[in-house]
């Protein structure tokens, strides 16, 4: 059996065999990772996973269930974290660096801390490291991320009024593009479609392989369409109805069933092929930024 961990600021749930304890949904747990001993929530047990996710884990091996010991330890570095960005804010301040202190992670066994922070381009923050060191007497990590990380460490409420995805469930960011967002006819107005991070929302591609599946074939809305008795300009298509609005060279428009223009000949004029490029010139990908 197989535990999958969340550990804070983690951008993803990593999984580590389970020896000789019994752990639910929920739990929390004290593991070796790569970098220290870290506390960890269990968010899934699983019987087995990827050979070459047990090959490249993060976590070595989990030690224990948490203890009372365990989450007062954990409430002393919350309190430290704190009093470190205070520190780190002055020095960035006087050392006049373009970078923007997001999040301090006080590692569970003092082993480290870690600084995240955002600039616009490369920072040159030896000096501040060896200040940061200086006052805290152990080992320092500054690690610059992106707009959806800071997205998912400070935490927000969406437009749909619920608390952040990226917060809250999800483990890892995947690509989003516009072109997604159009096959789910989504509006591509930027206020629409984008999130507080100011990236793409997430929640575009929860749908999207349900649309692509039954689009497969289906000539975009736009198209001059030809074939099995049709012929026209191929309206709007409602999913939901399955069915297609034909508007033909002359006449009033007519609905037909998407597997009827699934095989039809189509064009897409050059005005409308313009449009579409212009739109999936302003898409973009988010990944995993930081680095």
């Amino acid at each position: 059996m197989y535990a999958a961990l969340d550990f804070k600021y983690v951008n993803e749930a990593h999984p580590v065999e389970i020896e000789n304890m019994e752990l639910t949904v929920g739990d929390t747990v004290i593991a070796r990772t790569v970098r220290a001993k870290e506390i960890a929530r269990v968010v899934a047990i699983k019987e087995s996973v990827s050979e070459d996710l047990t090959e490249n884990a993060f976590v070595k091996k989990i030690l224990r269930v948490a203890t009372e010991s365990d989450f007062a330890r954990e409430e002393e570095c919350s309190g430290r974290e704190k009093k470190a960005h205070f520190i780190a804010v002055k020095k960035i301040e006087r050392l006049d660096l373009p970078m923007k202190l997001i999040r301090v992670r006080y590692l569970f066994d003092h082993s480290r801390i870690i600084f995240f922070f955002k600039a616009p381009t490369k920072v040159d923050f030896r000096q501040l490291v060896k200040d940061l060191a200086a006052v805290f007497k152990t080992r320092i990590e500054l690690r610059q991320i992106g707009v959806r990380d800071e997205a998912k460490m400070i935490g927000g409420t969406g437009p749909c009024g619920r608390e952040l995805c990226c917060t809250t469930f999800l483990r890892g960011f995947v690509p989003i593009t516009v072109r997604m967002a159009k096959l789910q006819h989504h509006s591509v107005n930027p206020s629409k479609i984008t999130g507080q991070c100011g990236r793409l929302k997430c929640c575009i591609a929860y749908e999207y392989p349900f649309y692509e599946e039954i689009l497969k074939g289906v000539p975009p809305a736009g198209a001059m369409v030809e074939g099995d008795g049709i012929a026209g300009r191929l309206q709007k298509i409602n999913l939901f109805k399955g069915v297609a609005t034909i508007q033909p060279h002359e006449g009033k428009p007519f609905e037909v069933t998407l597997d009827q223009v699934r095989d039809c000949h189509y064009a897409i004029h050059e005005d409308e092929l313009e449009r579409q490029r212009l739109e999936d010139a302003h898409g973009e990908v988010g990944g995993m930024e930081d680095h």
